[in-house]
């Protein structure tokens, strides 16, 4: 969450969703619980 605004990495971000989960997986998480934040 959290886009840029008017940066065009945003706009091409969302103009692709499929690569854009590839490229920023971070930004995006797929998964319910990311292995940045483990759950117990």
């Amino acid at each position: 969450m959290g886009g840029g605004g008017g940066d065009p990495k945003a706009k091409a971000q969302r103009k692709s969703d499929a690569p854009a989960l590839a490229t920023a997986p971070v930004t995006k998480p797929i998964n319910p619980a990311p292995t940045t934040t483990p759950v117990e």
